[in-house]
């Protein structure tokens, strides 16, 4: 069967009009090679036939028959059969193809060759589809080129070494000598070449990059010749001499220099001259530059050079080039965490770009302007951010709202400041504030007292809007009703637009939203704020509690339940009522840092270190003023919680969880804090329950025996202690029945000022118990939040007594350092 030529198949293939005719065509002359490559009478087409098969493989069908044949080609002595069976080698097989350790032995033959365009092709196929077993056969051959006299050859070589120390990487200290040669070689292709190699050398091994530092003043002076060399026509590229080289010097700079003071200055001077004398009119010399910027940030840099690289990112920000602007801001995403002030000039350019119309940029930019936010500049960049956000598009709302939140409360310069941010932020994006930031933010406003009255009176004029988001209604219900006798009574603050709001006011404004059928779910917490409303104004309980008769036979199971029970307590319990509804104790967060300027914050950690130690008797004590005031005793305590002015004063709380929303319930915490309140409760239900009753302080504690001095408690010891670093562990049985599990909780304590970040900990147990872990709650650990994990060590049978040992493989970044650490722990208690 005769075979098309090259060209008459692609016509054939071109005039084909639907794929069905391109496959019958195909098909039809791939049977025609197959039987010329049995007929030996054919040999003579072979190659021609090899250069069809390539050109099928591109078009997607199979050419797997004609491999062999590409194998037998190479082992020919024409070169154009070698160059045809070579290429077809490089285009129809891979490395992970049996085939190509046939052609082993063809390539190491022609390595030695005397034509060394014969050498290029055999280098050529090498640094295309070289296996790892290929690799070490050819690696000895491969060293003896990279010293061959051509400059072909030594170009060819040292990219096929590229190829082989990727492959099998214990063999690159066996090239380092050929790659520091030829990092002198005055030819621009052999010179380009070495540099990728010597780059690959470094980027994997720690002493070929200490040995490799030597070559820094060589590469500076190849890079200096370069920037002042005329113009030669065979290198310049848009006015710029070898760019290609330049940006591969630069590469390689930019590792050697990391982490390396000494060689960091040797090349600063080089690369402030390409950074001052490089035109970026035209691709070649941003690409220069891009570079160049690139290897400043990398190395151990002085502040004025790092300067100069942040100002060329700024001049990239204002091209028209989109390409340019994105790689710019990428760039100076990586700038922000080496140096912010130098980006800080450029800020009114950055925040210009989260408003451009390529979705990419303002994705960008966003994610800058979110590295840039500090406690200086966060008044600005927060009132930015919240004017894009009622413009910007719906798949960034979610993201920006939660940003704004978290950088509003860990920069904030005021307490009430952050208000005002999170107000605006629930009108803009309420539906997209999460629970969780809406309990942090009411908890700063309950442990605020001087802000009751504004926070209150804020909220109150934003609920009002008939579009008024329903978390900003849950927050605007729970904060109104807690504290409207500081929203009517307060004082204004400082630059506050003051409201004259009265009870009835927000009476009514409850009444809105219990109407309102999309604040469905709000409607048993709006049942508490009105409670608390006719206690606090007892004029109001003529509106509230006809309101709240009404919703006793709603269908809604928690809202009639509040209704009813708080209806009951004002109708039976008259006595109880101020007790019953005071004002919720403010709940601690160990999270907020937020609402502090960075001064006030160092004041109170200096005041922390400064203060001695409590004892037990100070714990008593709930004062927080000065320790030379009188301090309460037990017997005044009790005193004071079973006194009827109690409500009056100040008494102490079960600590909130930081993450857990300030509960409206009115039941929590009662039996702590008056014991006649759970009598009146029983008495609702059952007419037999006995009243146990207190008289006096004195009967208590005469029950209770005689006090005795109380030991100070000890703290508890860190299993494990590095730096600002501190692991507690504790054992406990999560069943009783079974003996075999324990789990183990972990708290990671950072007491530094610095956040420990990329936080891990691996563990391993002893071969008679198997360890689950679970996920730690988070990554990062700061100084007022540490990370809880917990671990569950399962026992083999025979095994439940011996005491669990754990080794610790743990892994963070502290002030840029990366911590890599193993400890043992002998026990866990």
């Amino acid at each position: 069967m005769s075979t098309l030529r090259l060209r008459d198949l692609i016509r054939k293939v071109r005039e084909c009009k639907t794929a069905a005719e391109e496959r019958a065509v195909i098909a039809r002359e791939s049977s025609a090679i197959r039987e010329s490559f049995r007929n030996p009478d054919e040999a003579r087409f072979v190659p021609r036939n090899v250069a069809k098969l390539m050109f099928v493989h591109m078009l997607g069908h199979a050419t797997h028959f004609g491999q062999m044949e590409c194998v037998r080609l190479t082992a020919r002595n024409g070169f154009p059969e070698k160059r045809i069976g070579y290429l077809g080698l490089m285009l129809l097989l891979d490395e992970d193809q049996e085939v190509t350790m046939l052609v082993t032995n063809s390539v190491k033959n022609d390595l030695s060759h005397k034509n060394h365009y014969v050498v290029g092709l055999g280098l050529c196929m090498l640094g295309s589809i070289c296996s790892a077993e290929m690799a070490r056969d050819v690696a000895g051959e491969v060293e003896q080129l990279m010293g061959h006299g051509n400059s072909y050859v030594r170009k060819k070589a040292a990219l096929t070494a590229t190829r082989v120390i990727k492959k099998v990487p214990e063999l690159t200290e066996g090239f380092v000598p050929a790659a520091e040669k030829l990092l002198s070689d005055r030819h621009h292709g052999v010179l380009l070449a070495a540099c990728t190699l010597a780059t690959e050398m470094c980027e994997d091994d720690d002493d070929v990059r200490q040995r490799m530092r030597a070559q820094v003043p060589q590469l500076c002076k190849v890079l200096k010749s370069l920037i002042y060399a005329g113009k030669s026509v065979e290198h310049d590229i848009a006015g710029h001499a070898d760019p290609f080289l330049q940006v591969a010097i630069l590469r390689l700079l930019r590792v050697l220099g990391r982490g390396d003071a000494d060689a960091s200055d040797a090349m600063s001077d080089i690369l402030a001259q390409i950074a001052s004398n490089t035109d970026g009119a035209k691709n070649a010399g941003n690409a220069i530059l891009y570079e160049a910027v690139e290897t400043i940030i990398a190395i151990e840099a002085v502040g004025g050079l790092r300067v100069l690289a942040v100002n060329i990112l700024g001049r990239f920000l204002q091209n028209k080039d989109n390409n340019i602007r994105y790689v710019a801001l990428n760039t100076l995403a990586k700038v922000v965490e080496v140096d912010m002030q130098a980006i800080q000039r450029h800020r009114a350019i950055i925040v210009n770009c989260v408003k451009d119309a390529d979705i990419t940029i303002r994705r960008s930019a966003l994610q800058l302007v979110y590295g840039l936010v500090n406690a200086k500049n966060v008044t600005t960049l927060s009132h930015e951010l919240l004017e894009y956000l009622e413009v910007c598009d719906e798949e960034f709302k979610c993201e920006l709202a939660k940003k704004i939140s978290s950088l509003a409360l860990k920069f904030s310069p005021s307490k009430q400041w952050y208000i005002d941010t999170f107000i605006a932020l629930l009108i803009r994006a309420g539906q997209y504030i999460d629970e969780l930031e809406c309990n942090d933010f009411m908890g700063l406003v309950a442990r605020t007292p001087q802000l009751h009255g504004y926070a209150a009176r804020s909220l109150y004029r934003a609920a009002c809007d008939d579009y008024a988001p329903v978390r900003l209604c849950a927050v605007a219900v729970w904060v109104c009703g807690e504290y409207s006798d500081a929203m009517v009574h307060a004082p204004s603050v400082e630059d506050e637009v003051l409201t004259k709001v009265k009870h009835n006011d927000v009476t009514k404004l409850m009444i809105a939203i219990l109407s309102e059928e999309k604040y469905l779910m709000l409607r048993p917490l709006v049942m508490t704020a009105l409670a608390k409303i006719a206690v606090r104004e007892p004029s109001e309980q003529a509106v509230i509690i006809p309101v709240l008769a009404k919703y006793e036979t709603t269908l809604e199971l928690e809202t009639q339940k509040r209704a009813h029970e708080y209806k009951s307590m004002f109708e039976k319990m008259p006595d109880l009522r101020d007790m019953l509804f005071e004002h919720m104790p403010p709940p601690e967060a160990p999270k907020f840092v937020a609402a502090d300027t960075m001064e006030t914050l160092a004041q109170k950690k200096a005041a922390d270190a400064a203060r001695p130690a409590r004892s037990f008797g100070d714990l008593l004590n709930f004062d927080e003023g000065d320790s030379s005031q009188a301090q309460t005793s037990g017997a005044d305590l009790l005193n004071d919680l079973l006194s009827p002015s109690s409500a009056d004063a100040p008494t102490s709380a079960p600590v909130t969880p930081a993450k857990q929303m300030p509960t409206t319930d009115p039941f929590a915490n009662m039996d702590a804090a008056h014991p006649a309140a759970v009598a009146g409760l029983m008495d609702l239900m059952s007419d037999d329950v006995p009243v146990v009753s207190s008289s006096s302080t004195g009967s208590l504690i005469d029950a209770l025996g005689a006090p005795t001095a109380p030991t100070p408690p000890t703290a508890p010891q860190p299993a494990y202690a590095k730096g600002s670093l501190s692991i507690f562990l504790s054992a406990s049985k999560p069943n009783q029945l079974d003996q075999s599990k324990t789990l183990v909780s972990a708290r990671y304590v950072n007491a530094g000022p610095a956040d420990i970040e990329n936080f891990s900990l691996h563990a391993a147990v002893p071969k008679t118990m198997t360890l689950s872990m679970q996920a730690a709650s988070g990554s990062t650990i700061s100084s007022s939040a540490p990370v809880t994990q917990n671990m569950l060590v399962s026992a083999a049978a025979g095994h439940e007594g011996k005491p669990i040992a754990l080794r610790l493989k743990l892994s963070w970044v502290e002030n840029g350092q990366v911590m890599n650490e193993m400890a043992t722990i002998s026990r866990v208690d």
